[in-house]
């Protein structure tokens, strides 16, 4: 993998801090707005309006914004995921990983920190928040992306590992406004814009 890839799925800093004095619910968001764009593929403002006094960390609701778009190689392209929420240690991270060749896409969602990494944070509790993507992959996950990957590939290794994922998009998003939908598709306009002209 190269550096940037390992650079994407660097993991974050832990503060010291009760996970039960954190507020798990959403923020109140309002989705006038479309969807927003960057020039590096990340965007903000998808996602939709949740019950806000509810606690809705399982669901699906609620913002999402994704980070920069990273080009793998190949036509591939991979992308970091995530749902906001008001408590800091509440992580909910999803890998876009698209074939911009065959115009295929999945989104698997993150995992528990392994055994072996509980230690690192100062709250146990803590570790239980987290469903990150970095542990999906090597060295300690099986989904390791590479320019000859392919979305079966990426689906048969989640599936063998009971990960949750998403191939159809449509039926994710169906209750989602129109405008306020993401494209699984954006990063291929960035870095392979010819082969989206081919699947047109």
């Amino acid at each position: 993998m190269t550096a940037a890839i390992v650079s994407f799925l660097a993991g974050f800093f832990l503060q010291g801090m009760s996970a039960l004095a954190c507020d798990f619910r959403v923020p109140l968001i309002d989705f006038e707005n479309p969807t927003e764009y960057s020039a590096d593929g990340s965007f903000v403002g998808a996602g939709i309006d949740a019950f806000h006094n509810q606690d809705s960390v399982d669901r699906d609701d609620g913002m999402w914004r994704g980070l920069p778009v990273i080009d793998i190689g190949s036509g591939r392209i991979g992308q970091r995921l995530e749902r906001v929420f008001l408590c800091p240690f509440v992580r909910r991270e999803y890998l876009l990983f698209t074939d911009c060749n065959s115009g295929e896409a999945i989104m698997v969602l993150g995992t528990l920190p392994p055994p072996e990494l509980l230690g690192q944070f100062p709250d146990p509790e803590l570790a239980e928040l987290i469903r990150a993507i970095e542990y999906l992959q090597p060295p300690h996950g099986p989904i390791a992306l590479s320019r000859v990957s392919e979305v079966s590939d990426v689906l048969a290794l989640a599936s063998a590992e009971d990960f949750r994922v998403v191939t159809d998009f449509d039926e994710f998003m169906a209750i989602w406004p129109r405008r306020s939908r993401f494209d699984p598709l954006h990063g291929c306009s960035i870095y392979y814009p010819e082969l989206l002209e081919v699947e047109q």
